[in-house]
Formats: C-alpha cells, structure tokens, sequence
C-alpha cells in the first residue's frame, strides 16, 4: 500500500493466496470527506486464500443434522432461515491452500435466545477478478 504525492491512496496485491498471482492496483478514494484533525489514517488489510464455496449445516440440541445448504463464493444469501429445530449451525469455509490440498474452516455459531438479532449472522468472503476480497454479512434468524 502506498500513497502518491496527490494524495491517492493504492493497495498493491502481491498475490499472497488471494488472487491468481497478478499483480493488480486497486485505489481507495474517499470522497467528501472532510479529514482536518487527523494525519494519518490507519488501514488494515488481511491476505485470504480464496474460498471455493461454503456449506452451512443445520444441526439439533443432539448433534443431529437437519438440514445443509451449498453456497459458491459470492453467493450466500442476505438472510438464511434457521429451522425451528435447529439448536446451532456450523459454517464452512472450503479452499485450496497454494499446494492445491482442501481446506476447511468450521465456524459454530449459537442460537442462544438471548442473543439480540443484531448478533446473528456471519461473514463470508468472495474474491474479485484483480484478487481483492470483498465481505459479505449475512443474518440467520429461526423460521416460526
């Protein structure tokens, strides 16, 4: 990442797991933005390796499946309905790791009544052709 004499802030993708290994330049503009406090501006940026797709698995208070739902990259739905059932659900990520061997990452996540539904949802990342990953939330909330 690096900022030219115009101000123009650039993030420079090396090609760590993220994309197919081109070099690509992607430009962060803000705009009407009023910045005259501050003199620097902190941003983070994480390598990923690219997901292939995730499954969300629906599972009971005994660890028995109800119900799974396949996603593509980019595909995962804004709201995902949970079935009256359902005790948690388990997200998984699959990718390939730069040798080519699967991965699989497994998030659980709770249906605790006492969570507010502001808290219930997940992320899920899809990556652009010039390599830059773009995140995507989605809410699950229990079918009546």
């Amino acid at each position: 990442m690096y900022q030219d004499a115009q101000g123009g802030i650039y993030i420079t993708n090396s090609g760590f797991g993220i994309g197919s290994g081109s070099l690509t330049t992607e430009q962060i503009i803000l705009e009407d933005t009023l910045i005259d406090e501050f003199t620097s501006i902190n941003i983070v940026i994480n390598g990923i390796l690219a997901p292939e797709k995730y499954v969300i698995v629906q599972m009971d208070e005994d660890h028995n499946l109800i119900a799974r739902s396949e996603f593509d990259q980019g595909t995962t739905p804004d709201l995902y309905a949970i079935k009256p059932e359902t005790a948690y659900i388990i997200v998984e990520t699959h990718r390939r790791t730069p040798n080519t061997e699967q991965s699989i990452i497994r998030e659980i996540f709770s249906l605790d009544g006492d969570m507010d539904e502001t808290e219930r949802y997940f992320n899920t990342f899809s990556v652009r052709e010039d390599g830059i990953a773009i995140r995507h939330t989605t809410h699950y909330e229990r079918l009546r």
